[in-house]
């Protein structure tokens, strides 16, 4: 009859606790079960199995709901198979919610390995490790669309998918997803996707920095149905790279995005009612034919650090949301203004030529002065 809470930085609770349990056959580090489990505000870390499962192992259905999953091994006493660092699943799992984090397998699926699985919910993967294939996950076929889930330094070691890899014929949509420094050895970063009748749509999503031997985001042995408004940091995929990659008889084909998303930054010269002329900036994602992107990314951990000539912005009257930021800064003559995203950096050097003496010609009217200030460039 006692009620232990646990406070995470991101202050969720948990009411069950499972930490470094240890399997004492093969399987399932902290819970072994041959029929289906569910896992409620429950934290899983530092368990361990020989073989599968480093936390659960079930011969039947899991699913996870606002759990944590950390620090989880599935490290190897067989040559066989070593599958889900934190989950091994025979049949299907269902996570909702639930963060994986640091989750090791010897083989497969460094955080989960599962016949079938869906993603529902804000569900966050960040270092996992699979040394052969799946970084994050190695399943079947998702039974779901993945949205609104974020895939950050997952590893496959010596194989494919070093966030996913999908085994068999999918029809799958990857939307409004971060997949971030993610990398393998062998083909597809981010996502593999194993099977030649699998279609796969890509929008809405944010690829950057990931790397592979190749297809730096994506491998796709099937067709790519779709596309369209990603955010490639900069390194939009096209014929001349290897982003996004479909296998070939005899060589593999680049793919484009048809309308990636870009960053820009927009300038606007005001004055407050003291007479001190302020520049404002505006960051917002932008589609290729310039248009801005008024969809939003519903993706939950989009923060921009912008900096003014290398220093941290000091700033008022600043507005973010989901996709874009807005502030005020007082310039001078030449501003560097740069915008920071997860390793990737837009600046641009705006130049502002004003001096007081024009402020007293202008007889301190506000239109005159605006209009008699230099173009920003």
């Amino acid at each position: 009859n006692v009620n232990i809470n646990i406070q995470q930085k991101n202050n969720q609770s948990f009411n069950s606790f499972f930490i470094n349990n240890k399997a004492a056959d093969d399987k399932g580090g902290a819970i072994y079960a041959s029929y289906n489990v569910k896992a409620i505000n429950t934290l899983f870390k530092g368990n361990s199995a020989l073989v599968d499962g480093g936390a659960i192992y079930a011969e039947d259905n899991v699913v996870v709901n606002n759990c944590l999953f950390e620090s989880n091994k599935a490290d190897g006493a067989s040559v066989l198979s070593c599958y889900g660092g934190a989950i091994r699943a025979k049949d299907d799992t269902h996570v909702i919610n639930s963060t994986f984090k640091n989750n090791y397998a010897e083989n497969r699926g460094g955080a989960i390995y599962s016949d079938t699985l869906a993603l529902e919910g804000a569900t966050y993967f960040e270092n996992n490790i699979a040394r052969d294939h799946g970084g994050a996950i190695y399943t079947d076929t998702f039974r779901k669309d993945i949205k609104n889930a974020t895939f950050i330094n997952n590893n496959a070691q010596t194989g494919d998918g070093g966030a996913i890899y999908i085994d068999s014929k999918n029809y799958i949509s990857i939307s409004e997803c971060e997949f971030i420094n993610n990398k393998c050895k062998g083909d597809g970063g981010a996502i593999y996707v194993d099977s030649s009748s699998s279609h796969l749509w890509l929008t809405k999503n944010i690829f950057s920095g990931n790397s592979a031997g190749t297809g730096q985001s994506v491998y796709n042995w099937g067709a790519y149905e779709q596309i369209s408004c990603n955010f490639w940091t900069g390194k939009n995929p096209n014929s001349n790279n290897d982003q996004l990659i479909r296998w070939g008889l005899f060589s593999d084909d680049h793919y484009s995005d048809s309308n990636p998303i870009k960053l820009d930054l927009v300038f606007d010269v005001d004055m407050d009612d003291n007479y001190e002329v302020f520049l404002n900036v505006k960051v917002f994602f932008f589609k290729s034919d310039n248009t801005l992107f008024t969809d939003v990314f519903d993706i939950s951990d989009i923060n921009f650090t912008v900096t003014v000539d290398d220093m941290p912005a000091k700033t008022r009257n600043e507005e973010i949301d989901r996709n874009s930021v807005s502030f005020d800064f007082t310039p001078h003559t030449k501003n560097l203004v740069s915008v920071h995203y997860r390793g990737y950096n837009l600046s641009k050097l705006v130049t502002i030529e004003y001096s007081l003496d024009l402020l007293a010609s202008c007889g301190y009217d506000m239109d005159s002065i605006l209009k008699s200030i230099k173009s920003v460039k």
